[in-house]
């Protein structure tokens, strides 16, 4: 079981540490349409009840008004009441017209009010992003971002919500970034004249075991000696391989791996005198 000790300090440091990524934000929130429809659906079907309800009752009201003014005032000119209900028809339309605009405001309340849980939870979040970039965050070289398999989408608006995520960025395939995060941690062993690495990080099993089992055969191919070690904070078996180890590679799942996590993985393997060639992000 994975547990989360940072204290609210720590908390608002990573977070006045770690770059807001503008771009990031829209995209992963743009990513979220279909329930922003969803609320602004929601908003309009409730915002519209309720002031069409409202309008309902005021229509009623002026009726009323226009009936009693018609009975109270028999003995004067016949065009009193054809006044009283000119007046109660305008009301219907200005009511109306009210409903609308309540409406559409309603519902566009509610969108506002998700996009804004969405970005406080964005901001409050404690795992790693795709877009942090590990060298500003723990001084390590980043060796690669490992995307996910592209899947062609015949939904117009998630291709364009993609090209917008990889904004000004250049596109790379999974296979072709394995490739080259292969061979930075090949140049990285091999300037420290190592001919062994490992690659360890926390619940490889959320996504991020396929893209070590890659590296590992890429590497071995290579003449690189690899070992895998997942969960080394939690499982004291994972922790005992570390003895042998000289040279470690960081393999973290975004949205998975705790900011927290990776602090104590580099704390663990700078007791060991362990030399951290760099750090790898999978999408």
């Amino acid at each position: 079981m994975r547990s989360r000790t940072v204290t609210w300090k720590d908390e608002i440091i990573r977070m006045a540490e770690r770059e807001i990524s503008l771009i990031d934000l829209i995209a992963d929130i743009l990513s979220h349409w279909r329930g922003a429809l969803i609320c602004l659906a929601a908003g309009v079907v409730l915002a519209g009840g309720i002031n069409g309800f409202m309008a309902y009752q005021e229509w009623k009201e002026t009726l009323a008004e226009a009936e009693i003014l018609r009975e109270e005032q028999q003995d004067i000119a016949e065009a009193m009441p054809a006044e009283g209900l000119e007046a109660a028809a305008e009301d219907v339309v200005y009511n109306w017209r009210k409903v609308v605009k309540g409406t559409l405001l309603g519902g566009f309340l509610f969108l506002f009010v998700y996009s804004g849980i969405y970005f406080t939870g964005y901001l409050l979040n404690g795992r790693i992003r795709a877009a942090d970039e590990l060298q500003g965050l723990y001084h390590i070289s980043q060796l690669g971002l490992i995307v996910q398999e592209e899947q062609v989408s015949r939904n117009i608006i998630d291709r364009w919500i993609r090209r917008l995520r990889h904004w000004n960025k250049r596109s790379f395939g999974r296979e072709q970034c394995l490739d080259l995060a292969a061979t930075a941690i090949r140049i990285s062993a091999r300037k420290q004249g190592l001919d062994a690495v490992c690659l360890m990080g926390c619940d490889l099993k959320a996504g991020a075991g396929a893209a070590c089992s890659t590296l590992k055969e890429k590497l071995e191919k290579e003449n690189i000696s690899v070992k895998i070690l997942d969960n080394v904070l939690y499982d004291a078996d994972m922790m005992g391989e570390l003895e042998e180890v000289k040279g470690v590679v960081l393999v973290e799942k975004a949205m998975s791996t705790l900011y927290d996590e990776i602090v104590s993985e580099l704390e663990l393997v700078s007791r060991q005198g362990i030399t951290v060639l760099g750090g790898i992000v999978v999408e």
